[in-house]
């Protein structure tokens, strides 16, 4: 797919369960520009929709810090879906 001005670029990134389910470690996804994260996770749950059961355990990151609402993507953000993580 060909950029153009109006659209922007964002890596994403599968770890543990989501990389089984995704099947790749990462991959890219163009999207119009504006984009926001909840966008972003309606695509990747179109092409991976077994991530769905994983939604309520992984936790989702945009240039390594996590987030707990939706916000606006930037061209070349890295998002990753990360395993849940365990204190002690």
């Amino acid at each position: 797919m060909e950029m153009s001005i109006s659209s922007i670029k964002v890596k994403v990134l599968y770890f543990a369960n989501a990389k089984e389910v995704a099947g790749t470690r990462e991959e890219e996804f163009i999207l119009s520009n504006p984009a926001s994260s909840d966008l972003l996770l309606r695509r990747i749950l179109e092409i991976h929709p077994g991530i769905k059961n994983l939604r309520k355990t992984i936790s989702i990151s945009v240039n390594r810090k996590i987030i707990s609402e939706d916000l606006l993507l930037n061209d070349k953000d890295e998002v990753a879906l990360l395993p849940p993580v365990a204190g002690g």
